[in-house]
């Protein structure tokens, strides 16, 4: 993961949600998604997001696992 921090992913990740939240209502009008799809991937957008920062809250225990996984705590 090249060294990214877990700040850098949730920015990335609320980026992200920012984009969907604006997008997804034209995609619904044009029929290119449906309100129940749009619903659900904010939703595991934001559970992607609470696992992020509850991994950076999670403190020590998890620093060499993160670390073995690319991640600098």
């Amino acid at each position: 993961m090249d060294d990214v921090t877990l700040d850098e992913q949730i920015a990335c990740v609320d980026r992200e949600l920012r984009f969907r939240r604006k997008t997804y209502p034209r995609f619904i009008a044009r029929n290119a998604l449906t309100e129940q799809a749009a619903t659900d991937e904010l939703r595991r957008m934001e559970a992607v997001r609470g696992t992020l920062v509850a991994l950076r809250t999670a403190g020590p225990d998890l620093s060499a696992t993160l670390t073995a996984i690319g991640v600098r705590p």
